[in-house]
């Protein structure tokens, strides 16, 4: 399905808008869902709206946040984990959940997220969607799909790496970057969930820099990935943006300028022209135009 990817970018000094346009492939992926973050709230709900397949973030956890002018701020009070994130209901999780599980087997489903963090953390999450226990230290984890900006793992460093399976089994992969997220650095992350090929692919780079490619067997499939499924009292399905939720680790802190989430193969190419098409670099926190901002506080690993 062809695709044209619009992206504006506003000066906070003159109102202008310049615009980018991705010219359309013959074989792009097709996009299922966006949320670019420029809807106007104070207060909660606060809805991050999905603006191709209405799968709205609905469930803002924070202690205060407002959305106005293209930014969505929350300050974390209490300075704790699973505080400061932006949530799914089971309604958007269904609605996620089943773009997930139509790529399963044959298919493949990619996430494309634009972020600049501000406080560096241990373990905290870009994003987390599987079936798990709450807090439950990752042991009752079922089915996970995560970004972690600082993963400790001997193989990884303090580098990114992208996650999905299940933990504790041969069905989990984790593929590790070798970008240590800078704070106050606009980057492009594109993680291709390949089931047909067995294969997870991650396209990251700085914007304005040079997009580089990291991949890794994956022999978790898609449909075994449960994001919506019902509380059984220990265990339950979850979708967030900025909290761990199976770890009491802290919540990222940084701005989203976009989320997507395609469907179909995601070429190296399509990902060098989405990369190509960013507005470089202005600092997304600062964009006043389809940015989510986290502010949060650091604090060690649990």
């Amino acid at each position: 399905m062809d695709k044209t990817k619009l992206r504006a970018l506003y000066s906070l000094s003159t109102a202008a808008v310049c615009a980018l346009t991705l010219a359309p492939t013959s074989d792009a992926a097709t996009l299922a869902h966006r949320w670019s973050f420029s809807e106007t709230s104070t207060g909660a709900p606060v809805h991050a709206v999905d603006s191709v397949g209405g799968a709205n973030f609905d469930e803002f956890v924070g202690n205060g946040h407002t959305q106005g002018g293209g930014v969505l701020t929350s300050t974390d009070a209490d300075g704790g984990s699973l505080n400061n994130f932006l949530a799914a209901s089971f309604g958007t999780r269904t609605l996620i959940g089943d773009t997930i599980d139509s790529q399963g087997g044959t298919g493949a489903i990619t996430f494309e997220l634009i972020f600049n963090q501000s406080v560096t953390a241990d373990w905290s999450k870009l994003l987390v969607m599987g079936y798990g226990g709450w807090n439950s230290g990752g042991t009752l984890v079922d089915s996970l799909l995560a970004i972690t900006p600082k993963h400790l793992s001997t193989d990884g460093g303090n580098k990114l790496a992208v996650e999905i399976g299940a933990i504790g089994t041969a069905d989990f992969t984790r593929v590790d970057t070798n970008f240590v997220v800078e704070n106050g650095t606009d980057y492009y992350l594109a993680a291709e969930f390949d089931d047909a090929n067995d294969l997870v692919t991650v396209y990251m780079g700085e914007v304005g820099g040079t997009l580089q490619t990291f991949t890794g067997a994956m022999s978790f499939d898609l449909s075994d990935m449960n994001v919506n499924g019902a509380n059984d009292g220990a265990k339950a399905g979850h979708a967030s943006l900025g909290g761990a939720i199976f770890w009491d680790n802290t919540d990222w802190a940084g701005a989203y300028d976009e989320f997507s989430i395609y469907t179909g193969d995601f070429s190296a190419e399509e990902a060098a022209a989405n990369f190509a098409a960013i507005p470089e670099p202005a600092s997304l926190a600062l964009l006043g135009l389809g940015s989510l901002i986290f502010v949060g506080r650091s604090r060690s690993n649990a």
